[in-house]
């Protein structure tokens, strides 16, 4: 109620009290040391330098059509649809810098996947150093999904189990499989977890389908058994989840991923860690480029001012100088300490 009455009262903008929730919820010192630079002003002023140069080519735009007679040269109007590319560049690389933010404040996103008994809760118990996964050898143990959080050399992560993906009539399973599926958006990488000890696993069809949609990583586990298929999509990790085996390659592989992204975020002196901001980001340059469409394709200046003018709704909509009862309610309604 305070953090919503201080945004109400103009002592601080949006972002900065969404990130005192993100300094109440941070999980790592990389979040909390982020959340405190958003709560800084470090992320608002940053939007507000890139949507300065918009009001000013607005202000021009709208000059030519309140004033005929003042036309816009065709060289002038390029040189307007170049700037407008170049800020458009600056926010997507700003939206960009989300892919390793939201890892930094909601942990990077594994999903297990693939056929029943294929070893994919006890990779989950080793990764949580526990038996938090029921394992058996009967097929189709795992009916649900099941996240833990872990910490591998301090970045965090949350492993997703889920059901073994195939052809049943049980209703239950059946289920389980769906929302399987449904966790593949969820995801920032898949693991494909085939079985070493099958002959001739059916893996292909699977991973086509899983790659279109989110980077995926063969695991051939229960190397202890056999050797499984000698030819692999690449990344592909060779493991015994059971005994331990090849898993801290695929580990460290893991945590350099993640350590990857962090050095291309470092490029950018603002990092967006909430999909809301993303969410403004995006619609901000879809606005933009639609701009620069319409002034190369020669169309009405309304049309292009038009254009900006929704460029620069979503910032200010990112930063809270316009805002919606529902965006509030979303916002604030996750505040309360102790629930």
């Amino acid at each position: 109620e305070y953090t919503q009455r201080a945004f109400l009262n103009g002592k601080l903008d949006l972002v900065q009290a969404e990130a005192i929730g993100d300094i109440i919820e941070a999980t790592s010192s990389e979040a909390l040391q982020i959340a405190q630079q958003q709560l800084d002003g470090n992320l608002s002023s940053v939007v507000s330098k890139v949507g300065e140069p918009l009001r000013d080519i607005l202000a021009e735009m709208e000059a030519g059509i309140d004033f005929p007679e003042e036309d816009i040269s065709p060289d002038a109007l390029d040189a307007i649809a170049n700037n407008l590319d170049s800020v458009r560049e600056r926010i997507l690389e700003l939206a960009a810098s989300y892919e390793y933010g939201h890892v930094v404040r909601e942990g990077f996103r594994v999903l297990l996947f693939g056929k029943p008994n294929v070893g994919k809760s006890s990779l989950l118990n080793y990764f949580v150093g526990s038996d938090r996964a029921i394992v058996t050898d009967v097929s189709g143990t795992t009916r649900d999904t099941l996240e833990e959080q872990v910490r591998l050399n301090g970045l965090l992560f949350v492993f997703c189990d889920t059901a073994g993906i195939t052809d049943t009539t049980d209703t239950v399973e059946q289920i389980g499989i769906q929302r399987a599926r449904e966790r593949i958006d969820w995801a920032d990488l898949a693991l494909l977890l085939i079985d070493a000890s099958d002959p001739d696993p059916d893996w292909h069809s699977e991973y086509q389908q899983l790659s279109k949609t989110v980077p995926t990583w063969i695991v051939c586990n229960k190397v202890d058994a056999g050797r499984g298929p000698e030819k692999l999509h690449e990344p592909a990790f060779r493991i015994s989840a059971l005994h331990g085996e090849g898993c801290d390659a695929l580990q460290n592989a893991l945590v350099d991923l993640v350590k990857a992204r962090s050095v291309d975020a470092g490029a950018s002196n603002a990092i967006v860690t909430n999909e809301r901001h993303r969410n403004c980001l995006e619609r901000a340059a879809e606005g933009l480029q639609r701009s620069i469409d319409s002034i190369r394709d020669g169309m009405p200046a309304e049309i292009t001012s038009g254009e900006l003018r929704i460029a620069l709704s979503s910032l200010e909509e990112l930063i809270g100088k316009t805002e919606t009862e529902d965006i509030l309610g979303r916002i604030f309604s996750k505040f309360c300490i102790g629930k």
